[in-house]
């Protein structure tokens, strides 16, 4: 089985405050971007596989299958494109598909987050407003955005933690009506 794993693009992101817990609570419009993403091959495999998603899914499902996982990956690591958060939601759905899991969306999103905070977003895709830390996923009217991806222009460094590092919280918040109001042109 070969699945697509999407890049995304924050179109608004308001960071709100940081919670004790050390995760920053965040109101943020995520759009899926179809033009840049990771090709991931999965198949059966008798070898035991330590890859978290296997691993969440034979543990939660008591699962005693396993399976080989080879990503093509061409979304740099650390952009903040959401690769690695996109590669688990891609091989969650696969997975629950190639093992007739029949697990729903909704406990899908629950697996999705114990993954990671970005992770639920890319198990709906499309536009969609992500509240508390991310994971709260509420599907927006979808956008189809003539976006090009330069890869050159990306560098995986991980840009993300040094972004949310470098925050001055008591600047923080003070963008959600222009969030609130991109919302509503959506």
């Amino acid at each position: 089985m070969i699945v697509r794993a999407h890049a995304k693009i924050n179109l608004a992101l308001d960071v709100l405050e940081k919670d004790q817990s050390g995760y920053h609570k965040i109101h943020t419009v995520f759009q899926e971007i179809h033009e840049l993403y990771n090709e991931i091959e999965i198949k059966e495999s008798s070898k035991a596989s330590d890859h978290p998603v296997v691993e969440l899914l034979q543990k939660n499902y008591h699962i005693d299958k396993s399976v080989e996982i080879r990503i093509h990956r061409n979304i740099p690591p650390g952009s903040g494109l959401g690769g690695e958060s996109s590669n688990h939601a891609a091989i969650l759905k696969a997975l629950n598909e190639l093992w007739k899991l029949d697990i729903s969306q909704e406990e899908l999103l629950n697996l999705a987050a114990d993954l990671g905070m970005d992770v639920p977003f890319f198990i709906i895709g499309g536009t969609a407003l992500g509240t508390h830390f991310g994971e709260k996923i509420t599907p927006l009217r979808p956008m189809h955005l003539p976006i090009e991806v330069s890869i050159k222009s990306i560098t995986g460094d991980n840009k993300t933690a040094r972004a949310y590092a470098a925050l001055n919280l008591k600047f923080c918040g003070q963008n959600r009506e222009k969030t609130e109001q991109l919302i509503e042109t959506i």
